[in-house]
């Protein structure tokens, strides 16, 4: 497992928040802050909520520009990708949904291959893209190395490697590269 690199879901390859905030007028949107996006719209909590616990949420959510380039990318560096996301715990259906966007997005092979857990420092890797500011539990540790998927609530973490979207496959890949180098030596 040295050389998996884990990719998040939510917020990294799928447009959670535009889904969110469509309950949300254009007026009343800010720049996140915070990583729950209810959590900068306490008004409209409530909304945002029901709509994250609809059955096809995730099944609809809009793919980002440059998802299938950033998988090809990592497959081509030599590296095997998979996803590891956590399910939403107010939507009984977020495994399967998840499942369902990942077979109409990556493929059924992605899909049935993808973990989704809560406790993603549970499973072995070289790296975890996610946009999640503190991936770890305190008192937790990982095999791999948080990649933060920068977004404007997530400037605080305490990752040391980030990427800028999917348009910064340079420094992805000299992230890797290092993370590997180490795994390496040690």
């Amino acid at each position: 497992m040295k050389n998996v690199v884990y990719f998040d879901m939510d917020g990294v390859l799928a447009d959670f928040d535009k889904a969110c905030l469509e309950v949300v007028p254009i007026e009343k949107r800010i720049q996140r802050t915070n990583f729950y996006v209810a959590d900068d719209y306490p008004e409209f909590c409530d909304a945002i909520k029901t709509v994250q616990a609809h059955p096809e949420f995730f099944v609809n959510l809009d793919v980002f520009e440059g998802v299938h380039e950033a998988w090809a990318a990592v497959t081509e560096w030599g590296y095997t990708p998979r996803i590891l996301s956590a399910p939403l715990s107010s939507n009984p259906f977020s495994d399967s949904g998840k499942r369902v966007w990942l077979s109409r997005v990556l493929g059924d092979t992605v899909a049935s291959e993808a973990i989704i857990d809560k406790n993603k420092y549970l499973y072995d890797g070289l790296a975890l893209i996610d946009d999640r500011p503190e991936v770890v539990p305190p008192g937790e540790t990982a095999t791999w190395t948080h990649v933060l998927f920068e977004k404007s609530y997530n400037v605080r973490s305490s990752a040391r490697h980030s990427i800028r979207g999917w348009q910064d496959l340079e420094n992805l890949k000299s992230i890797l590269e290092e993370l590997s180098r180490a795994k390496i030596d040690k």
